[in-house]
């Protein structure tokens, strides 16, 4: 192989490397995921459950509810409101 062969070569692999490497970099710091959650006013969480999918499920010992949150968003909603009336385990 001719010295100027080999150098191109050596070039190309580094760029090539140097791409690959701090791809992974540069995805993870463009989405954040939220450090806590909002939840709905007087709701207690307890019981927490992860998914199916990026979903936390949280259950309310004030009123029964179970509040649905997306975990790369933080944005959630009640999903089933309970029978209103506190949960005693």
């Amino acid at each position: 192989m001719r010295p100027r062969s080999r150098t191109f070569i050596t070039i190309v692999l580094l760029s090539l490397i140097s791409v690959f490497a701090a791809a992974p970099a540069q995805a993870s710091q463009s989405a954040p995921f939220p450090g806590s959650f909002p939840l709905p006013a007087g709701f207690q969480p307890e019981g927490i459950a992860i998914g199916p999918g990026p979903y936390a499920y949280f259950g309310s010992r004030a009123t029964g509810a179970v509040y649905r949150a997306d975990l790369r968003t933080g944005a959630g909603r009640i999903v089933n409101p309970g029978p209103g009336t506190p949960r005693w385990a």
